[in-house]
């Protein structure tokens, strides 16, 4: 199934040390599916930790809950 996909999305919802520790999953999502996008929305405060990621295509930050609108819904693509 996920191989048929042509974008993963990650979600990170909580601070920045629980993304800290879900790098180590990305080099090996990149590794199983090398031509999917992988998109990983988290808040703004854990952005930073993620851009020039090479296992990553996108960074989407936001700054409000995740699902109080339309705010990253209309960045993905």
């Amino acid at each position: 199934m996920l191989k048929e996909a042509r974008t993963l999305l990650l979600l990170g919802m909580d601070g920045i040390g629980d993304v800290i520790m879900t790098t180590a999953c990305l080099k090996p999502i990149r590794s199983a599916f090398p031509e999917v996008k992988i998109v990983y929305a988290v808040k703004n405060t854990a952005a930073a930790i993620l851009d020039h990621n090479p296992c990553l295509d996108e960074v989407i930050p936001f700054d409000k809950p995740f699902f109080s609108g339309n705010e990253i819904y209309g960045k993905i693509n």
